[in-house]
């Protein structure tokens, strides 16, 4: 069962989007992903059916080496914690882009119009202490989803999405991982344990020494032919 452990190679594999809502729709946003960390929030200042602001992260890992016909075992997705506030208890929802090589996003836009997987999981976030590596809970339904599409082909990029939402003021929060901007050692990682397809070996039996195709059907007319010529000559000898 190998393990693989995959890692942000590109500073602009990894930030967030920042979108306003009013009235429960989208007005306006921004992205970032050069800062060294990135956000997930929600905040709405009264009533979140006429406002309110969510910031959504995105990772990236490039060239994930996952055969195709691999079956996923396990997958997790581990973060730097840096700072936040009343994040306690609050929900970031990891999923993933549901693509065959995933591009980063370079703005709120293509952000937004990211494919995602049915598939998603919850990670209820405890308290955390800054600098200090957090763990996902298993994530694996959501590499399997991306790896098994048709036209996933092992060495293809493959995209993480953490979101979040709320329903009032009390649902107020700021959490904020470090980035690979922060530094190479902050990274985000992605580790994966997976099973390889079973592969299936045909053999053919090789054929005695000298015994060719030709040499066979010979050998199954020989006997046959040669009592016909047996015939042919008893009778030309009456």
């Amino acid at each position: 069962m190998p393990d693989i452990t995959e890692v942000i190679v590109d500073n602009a594999d990894d930030g967030y989007a920042l979108e306003n809502y009013y009235y429960e729709s989208y007005d306006s946003g921004s992205f970032s992903n050069s800062s060294s960390r990135f956000y997930l929030s929600w905040n709405t200042s009264s009533d979140p059916s006429m406002e309110y602001t969510v910031r959504n992260i995105y990772t990236r890992f490039q060239s994930v080496p996952i055969p195709v016909g691999a079956t996923i075992t396990s997958a997790y997705l581990k973060l730097y914690f840096h700072t936040g506030s009343t994040y306690d208890g609050k929900v970031m929802t990891i999923k993933g882009n549901n693509v065959d090589d995933a591009t980063s996003p370079t703005d709120v836009d293509e952000y937004r119009a990211l494919a995602l997987t049915t598939a998603g999981v919850d990670w209820t976030v405890g308290s955390m202490s800054g600098g200090t590596q957090y763990t996902s809970p298993d994530i694996g339904s959501v590499i399997s989803e991306i790896v098994g599409r048709a036209g996933w082909a092992e060495n293809n990029d493959l995209q993480l999405l953490g979101t979040t939402t709320g329903s009032s003021s009390s649902d107020n929060f700021l959490l904020q991982w470090r980035s690979r901007n922060y530094s190479e050692a902050s990274a985000p990682e992605l580790v994966i344990s997976y099973t390889a397809a079973a592969t299936t070996t045909t053999t053919t039996e090789a054929p005695a020494s000298g015994d060719t195709v030709y040499d066979s059907v010979i050998k199954a007319v020989q006997p046959a032919a040669f009592s016909l010529i047996d015939t042919v000559n008893t009778e030309g000898n009456r």
